[in-house]
């Protein structure tokens, strides 16, 4: 397949004027962007381009490109001097390797070149590594085993796939991206490889394009023969088309993605799919990877309070009641902890590598975890530092659990469940921050109500019991639309066992101060549940059910 071997910058990128915002101990350089190429080369081969000052008035008609470049030339010559700038035009090594300057991924395009007649734009190479990339080449790029253009081609990495650079050799970006389930290392030509958009960043549409809004996320798309360059997150009709089969088959099960379970809960998850899409390159294209090859099918059995925790990966479970625990998005105070699109990935990669490589449960689930791999990535798309290196079941101890999960900064999210009773219920979420910072915790609430259709108030309480502990309710009045209303965190009836007890009482004289007017039995995982006692021509309807603090 063709490969083009870099990529021409669309003008339109670039704008004509600007000013270099001042960093620290580097004073403030305005560019008014009006030299043309020739002019700026040579006075950086003189020595008399002045990087505090401003050259001559501007020039009427200079491109966004030269802009560009001009830019990047004086950024270069600003941080490091003329001789390096220098021998960068012409070529040479400006320093030893061991010596080479910390110059790479410095936010714009840093040196020109003319190649059959195009003027290209390229990265300047070096540390800081590793850093978020993305193929922008208009056709699969080559993962090669080793730095150099005749190693053995480990795959063909289409445009938009996202990468890790973790190192450079010469001209070639040393990278990770998870492929069949795997992490694989290897080099890709620099030229390739642009910065990967910042999360949530729609680019504008431009003339040519039109817009599709999904229900696996909006995209611009473009004809096949659009000859402009575009943005990362943006699609040729091929790649929509690709893209629109995949969801096709996450809908009617004929790739190699299978979807059972009751039809409420398959409608969720394929939502849940649908969410992942949208926000993330990286899910976009496991499930394109996945769904393609029917030859190696991943299948997920959707239920509600089926799996232990989350999924399960010998039976192929997922739980979305555990799933809904998580949140959504990035959370504000804590968006280091994980979400849902990132569970839902981790067990995808799990079993994509389950399917195509075999080897059970360690490996599969060691898979996403690892430096460059699918968590880390999809972390990276929504916006998220760092990634999660362990998610680790503790317990059980008295029949309760913990899972915690810990990103390589040492931020630990921790999941409390109760399994005393059967499928652990997860009864506390705490937010700890590395370094001792300030603990946060979302509780799973007890919500009772007690409805009564006496015409007349009468005094009641509720008192829920388990083996170990009981947490009574304080005395209201109840009548007909006046109902008694009371939360408790569930913690503090933990372990509970296979079945709490809700204990209607009502308040007596002083010879007999409390009449108990009925119990309702709570089993075991605790969903929704309502009850009705009736006494003497009166009803009480006692309702009861779980709730996550938000």
């Amino acid at each position: 397949m063709k490969r083009q071997g870099a990529q021409q910058e669309r003008l339109s990128q670039s704008k004509p004027s600007g000013s270099h915002v001042q960093s620290s101990g580097v004073a403030t350089q305005v560019v008014q962007c009006h030299e043309p190429p020739a002019r700026v080369v040579r006075l950086v081969h003189e020595g008399s381009l002045d990087p505090t000052g401003q050259t001559a008035p501007p020039s009427p008609g200079v491109s966004g490109l030269r802009c560009l470049i001009q830019r990047s030339l004086l950024r270069l010559q600003q941080q490091y001097g003329n001789r390096y700038v220098q021998r960068t035009l012409t070529g040479r090594r400006a320093w030893p390797e061991s010596r080479k300057p910390d110059v790479a991924h410095i936010g714009a395009p840093t040196w020109w070149q003319q190649q059959s007649r195009r003027t290209v734009i390229q990265r300047v190479l070096g540390p800081p590594y590793p850093f978020q990339g993305i193929i922008t080449t208009r056709w699969n790029a080559a993962l090669r085993a080793a730095a150099n253009r005749t190693s053995r081609i480990i795959a063909d990495l289409p445009r938009n796939t996202r990468v890790t650079a973790i190192a450079n050799s010469g001209g070639w970006l040393q990278v990770q991206t998870t492929i069949n389930g795997v992490v694989e290392t290897g080099f890709v030509s620099h030229e390739l490889v642009g910065n990967a958009p910042a999360a949530g960043v729609a680019p504008a549409l431009a003339a040519g394009g039109r817009q599709e809004v999904t229900a696996f996320g909006a995209y611009n798309v473009y004809p096949d023969a659009h000859r402009g360059a575009l943005q990362p997150n943006e699609l040729f009709e091929a790649e929509f088309r690709r893209l629109r089969t995949a969801w096709t088959r996450v809908n009617d099960n004929s790739g190699g993605m299978l979807i059972h379970g009751a039809a409420p809960d398959v409608a969720e998850m394929r939502a849940m799919l649908g969410r992942g899409m949208a926000r993330s390159q990286t899910f976009r294209n496991l499930i394109m990877e996945i769904t393609e090859d029917a030859g190696h099918p991943v299948t997920i059995n959707v239920g509600r309070n089926n799996a232990y925790w989350v999924d399960e990966f010998a039976t192929n479970k997922v739980d979305l009641n555990d799933t809904a625990v998580f949140d959504e998005n990035p959370r504000a105070g804590n968006a280091w902890a994980s979400t849902q699109g990132e569970l839902i990935i981790h067990w995808l990669t799990e079993r994509r590598h389950g399917a195509t490589q075999g080897g059970g449960f360690a490996p599969a689930h060691a898979a996403p975890l690892a430096a460059g791999g699918a968590q880390e990535q999809y972390r990276a798309d929504i916006g998220q530092a760092g990634r999660v290196v362990s998610q680790e079941r503790h317990g059980p101890a008295g029949g309760l659990h913990a899972g915690a999960y810990t990103d390589n900064a040492g931020n630990i999210l921790r999941i409390r469940r109760d399994g005393s009773g059967g499928n652990p219920v997860p009864y506390e979420i705490r937010y700890e921050p590395a370094g001792g910072g300030a603990v946060t915790t979302r509780h799973n609430r007890i919500v009772a109500e007690v409805r009564s259709t006496s015409p007349s108030r009468e005094r009641l309480k509720l008192k829920i019991t388990s083996p170990a502990h009981d947490v009574p309710s304080p005395a209201v009045d109840v009548s007909a639309g006046r109902p008694l209303n009371f939360t408790t965190p569930l913690g503090g009836l933990v372990p509970a066992g296979a079945n709490l007890f809700v204990n209607l009482y009502k308040e007596g004289v002083w010879i007999l101060p409390e009449l108990l007017l009925g119990i309702t039995r709570w089993a075991h995982p605790f969903e929704r549940h309502t009850d009705t006692i009736s006494i003497g021509g009166v009803s009480y309807t006692i309702a009861v059910r779980l709730q996550m603090d938000p």
